[in-house]
């Protein structure tokens, strides 16, 4: 916990070291159960929980944690749980859950015993459910019945609240799952009478802090609204009292902070009420529609003095005014919209017109009403909304497009940036968020202008014109075209890029991730036509890369700023091929010093990406790649799993060269296959392990590898024996197909039969057959298509004992295989898949999209496998017609009248299996 970095590292070597010794576990449990510091004992139930999250089910053969160990934490946990801090409690809780998951019954018979002794021993059940209600509520009702009596008591009166608070607290708790069977028959009465209770002693010291009366209320409202949206039977006769009681709340309600999130859970309640059709007549009045957009909407929506001092910090990003008295009340229209769309919108564009007239009279003094003008429009405009595309859905009562017109654009333009600067912000808002809507000619006007406001030196300002260029730049039309493509952007690039670099400079903004999201997005519409601005860019990236590495601090950041390495590789070597050792020369220095920094090893696996992408662009190894190679075979890279799938994906690109011999010689093929072996290990890793082995198959000769393939083989009947995973064995199905494809059932089977006489014929029964079906991807399924017709038709090995007597067997697999399809993958919502925020974030391993593995059909001369297989069964019956007839009269009538179809060539030409 020291501020000191070198004492941090020293310290967490040190716990590393001690971890793989008998007792760390149980010395953690001593720690969190001393008296030592809260933060302490916290970070040490982090640790805890991490630990047992990474080892307590062994990925590996090695366990690191002994049984005894096992034991004293099992038998400890659930005491130190119920007795610790919270904050402790949390990790422990989650390390329980951990331990329960894997041991929970068979090693762990006594956990559901001790968990119902604790439970029996303090009576909880029992309490909360039928002892404890009933006294609750009398003595909620005595704390009423005290508040008349001590009226002008405040020091009374502020402890009779603080007491009301807590039962409104535990009245939410015991509702929040279910309704108890007691509170049905026994309903909070006096809960609208405190909606309107008002007592000037209780108000709060500070104008910026709640009061014990504000909160009462506010809990109130949230009790009402979880009833409204869980307990409709229940409630339905109280909600017309609720909702008039909490609408007139609303109007007394000045602007506050104070009030803040009283305004916010009514408002949130009268929503929750409007959506629902059963309780639309509650509004379906247009004098009650207006005084609730003269009295609730305009007055909550217009900026107070306090929003305008935050807006430097907080900004106006899209969702940060999700806990926001605005946020709460566009959510409210938006809810008004769905059953009174017309009415609503035809009140609030009154209004707006209204506001934008004072705005007109005197900008400068007015401008906050133009303000809610705007978010009104935009409270009634959004019907739907995703992150890759803005609003999806608008209200035909609004003209978008007319707005952005005279209101919008005209903000835009205006050369004084420094005036009016949430103004402008809110403008560029709204391109972000209707750059669906806009039209094309609009964008071309747009870019220059955006573009200025890169120049403020104010954050949002700078900010929010890099996201809304971003996200313009992002449209496509319904054919899946940008909207804004290379030839019409050309014009843009430098200014833009430009403009962004500055940004960089500025102190506030040096790892600004919209900044850089912006530069990557701009690489990527300009395509090649970036090869011009290149050098300087690449100048410009290499030196924020440069500076990052030393203490990168946002992730996000950081992974835009690789992406955008990535594209400009892709982008300019796929018009110019030979750019390729022009990028060589420029990264490999940099990322060669990250590569050896401690400060950046995070980065590890965005520069073993952007080596295999520079390397798949090669057509042969050059000495600087040869000369790396060593370094990549050093164990302690594959100890960081999330090295793993880029440090594979890297030797891939250097055994898919031809001259790949000379980098596997000199023990070098031992390193790869120890490699193999360290991921073939670990049920995390070992997709990895198979994959790297099936390209060193594919890519060599089989005299290079086949004096390994018994020692291979006994790897892969070990983890099948002791660690089967349905993960493993789809994949070992597919590296066998890989295996088969490329050198044929022969080298396999005598490889597998070197470990045990005859084991081929049972890895084929028990777990090639019965498992092809279960592979999805079409490539894997074209090779595992292949492989079997190798195996029924061009094996000779197949034709004698024992294999002959499966021969019927394999033909009803393979007919299965073919004629029922993969099962389908739903179709995915359109995705930005270089926004980071569309899903979350690790930094263990997060694929560049732009430095994305080609995909390689080694069967590219097979188009059709269902052909392919028709051609390969009917040679097969030429070749060996008696073989042949013997093996049919083993095969059900309804699987030949299926074979007839192949042998026929009556094959449906669509492609079922790849």
């Amino acid at each position: 916990m020291s501020m000191d970095a070198s004492l941090r590292n020293s310290a967490t070597q040190t716990l590393k070291t001690m971890e793989v010794q008998p007792g760390f576990l149980v010395l953690l449990l001593n720690v969190l159960s001393s008296k030592f510091s809260l933060p302490i004992c916290q970070a040490g139930a982090i640790y805890f929980k991490n630990f047992v999250m990474q080892h307590w089910v062994p990925d590996t053969d090695k366990d690191i944690i002994n049984e005894s160990d096992r034991c004293l934490v099992k038998s400890h946990i659930v005491e130190l749980m119920l007795n610790s801090p919270k904050q402790v409690q949390l990790q422990l809780s989650q390390a329980l859950a951990i331990v329960s998951k894997a041991d929970f019954p068979s090693k762990w018979n006594s956990l559901l015993p001790e968990l119902v002794s604790k439970l029996a021993n303090n009576d909880y059940i029992k309490y909360v459910l039928e002892t404890f209600q009933e006294p609750m509520l009398k003595i909620f009702q005595q704390t009423c019945s005290l508040i008349g009596a001590n009226e002008g008591n405040k020091e009374v009166l502020t402890q009779l609240f603080k007491s009301l608070n807590l039962i409104a607290n535990l009245f939410y708790s015991l509702n929040a799952q279910d309704i108890p069977e007691y509170f049905e028959d026994h309903m909070f009465g006096p809960f609208e009478n405190f909606l309107k209770f008002k007592n000037p002693l209780l108000d709060p010291p500070s104008d910026d802090q709640s009061g014990v009366l504000d909160e009462l209320q506010a809990q109130i409202c949230e009790i009402v609204g979880l009833y409204t949206n869980a307990y409709e039977e229940q409630f339905n006769e109280f909600v017309p009292v609720f909702v008039n009681t909490t609408w007139n709340l609303l109007t007394q309600l000045d602007d506050k902070p104070r009030y803040d999130p009283l305004v916010m859970t009514a408002i949130r309640f009268l929503t929750s009420v409007v959506k629902k059709t059963w309780h639309k007549e509650l509004f379906n009045n247009e004098a009650a529609l207006k005084v609730i957009c003269e009295k609730i909407v305009i007055p909550q929506i217009k900026l107070r003095d306090s929003d305008i001092e935050l807006f430097s910090d907080d900004g106006s990003f899209e969702g940060s005014d999700n806990d926001t008295r605005r946020r709460t009340t566009m959510d409210f229209v938006q809810g008004l919209c769905l059953h009174f769309e017309a009415q609503i919108t035809e009140i609030l564009k009154g209004y707006v017109a209204n506001l934008l007239t004072q705005y007109a009279a005197n900008p400068t003094q007015n401008w906050v009403m133009k303000d809610a003008a705007m978010y009104i429009i935009l409270a009634l405009a959004v019907k739907g909304t995703t992150a890759a595309k803005g609003a999806t859905k608008t209200n035909n009562y609004v003209n978008i497009i007319d707005f952005f017109g005279t209101q919008v654009l005209p903000e835009l333009q205006d050369a004084n940036q420094s005036s009016l600067r949430i103004l402008k912000s809110d403008c560029l808002k709204f391109v972000s968020v209707f750059r669906q809507q806009l039209p094309t000619e609009a964008f071309p006007v747009l870019v220059p202008i955006l573009s200025r406001y890169l120049a403020s030196d104010e954050y949002v300002l700078h900010t929010m014109a890099a996201h809304s260029l971003e996200r313009m730049f992002s449209v496509k039309e319904d054919e899946g075209n940008l909207r804004l493509n290379k030839e019409a952007f050309k014009p843009f690039i430098q200014g833009v890029l430009q403009g962004l670099f500055n940004v960089l400079e500025m102190e506030e903004s040096k790892e600004n991730e919209y900044i850089m999201k912006c530069i990557m997005r701009v690489c990527a519409v300009a395509e090649d036509a970036i090869t011009p601005f290149a050098p300087i860019v690449m100048s410009k990236i290499t030196s924020v890369l440069s500076d990052v590495s030393k203490n990168p601090k946002n992730p996000q950041f950081n992974h835009y700023l690789f992406e955008t390495l990535s594209c400009l590789i892709t982008n300019i070597c796929k018009a110019q091929p030979e750019a390729v050792g022009h990028f060589e020369s420029a990264l490999f220095p940099p990322l060669q010093t990250m590569l050896g920094m401690e400060t950046c090893q995070e980065f590890g696996t965005y520069c073993f990406q952007i080596l295999a992408h520079l390397l798949e662009r090669r057509s042969s190894l050059s000495d600087a790649y040869k000369s790396v190679f060593p370094a990549v075979l050093v164990p302690m890279l594959w100890d960081n799993e999330g090295n793993v799938p880029a440090l594979v994906r890297l030797i891939q690109a250097y055994l898919e060269k031809p001259d790949a011999k000379e980098v596997l010689a000199d023990g070098k093929l031992d390193g790869v296959l120890g490699i193999f072996q360290k991921l073939n290990a670990s049920r995390k890793m070992d997709h990895h392990g198979l994959e790297l082995l099936g390209s060193l198959v594919e890519s060599t000769e089989l005299s290079v590898f086949d004096q390994y393939l018994p020692t291979i083989c006994r790897l892969f009947f070990a983890r099948l024996q002791d660690r089967k995973t349905p993960k493993f064995v789809q994949n070992l199905v597919v590296f066998f197909s890989r295996f088969v494809c490329k050198h044929g059932v022969e080298p396999l089977l005598a490889g597998m039969n070197a470990v045990q006489p005859n084991i081929f014929c049972m890895v084929l029964e028990k777990i090639w057959l019965p498992n092809i079906q279960s592979i999805l991807t079409p490539l894997d399924r074209k090779l595992c298509g292949v492989a079997l017709c190798k195996l029924l038709c061009s094996s000779p090995a197949m034709l004698q004992q024992p294999y002959v007597a499966m021969w019927p067997n394999m033909l009803a697999g393979v007919l299965n295989f073919f004629e029922v399809p993969a099962q389908p993958k739903a179709a995915e919502e359109d995705i930005d898949l270089l926004d980071l925020s569309d899903k979350s974030f690790s930094t263990a391993y997060c694929r560049l999209s732009f430095a994305a593995a080609k995909v390689r059909d080694t069967l590219s001369q097979v188009s059709n496998t269902r052909h392919h297989f028709a051609s390969e069964i009917s040679s097969f019956r030429q070749k060996f017609p008696n073989e042949f007839n013997q093996f049919l009269q083993n095969v059900p009538a309804a699987q030949q009248s299926v074979l007839q179809k192949y042998l026929q060539g009556q094959v449906d030409s669509n492609q079922l299996v790849a």
